[in-house]
């Protein structure tokens, strides 16, 4: 499971900003692994993702692009081949 969330007010929110708080740098990233990268890509844009990075081929067989949120976090979906 993940769980995700908005920074808030509570103390553990205290220790955390979100990118557009930062001007829009980003200090970590997820990749998430699905199965049909270019079926997840359409679905992405026909949700009106915010693109960051076309999906293209990278190194090593893989296929990726990365999108971003309204809070300016950066997401990375692609595949992984073994």
């Amino acid at each position: 499971m993940i769980m995700l969330g908005s920074v808030t007010d509570p103390a553990f929110d205290q220790l955390q900003k979100i990118p557009k708080a930062l001007g829009g740098i980003e200090t970590q990233s997820a990749y998430i692994v699905v199965d049909d990268i270019d079926d997840h890509y359409r679905l992405a844009l026909k949700a009106n993702a915010e693109m960051v990075m076309q999906s293209e081929d990278q190194a090593q067989g893989r296929r990726m692009y990365a999108c971003g949120n309204p809070e300016g976090d950066l997401w990375n979906f692609g595949s992984y081949p073994p």
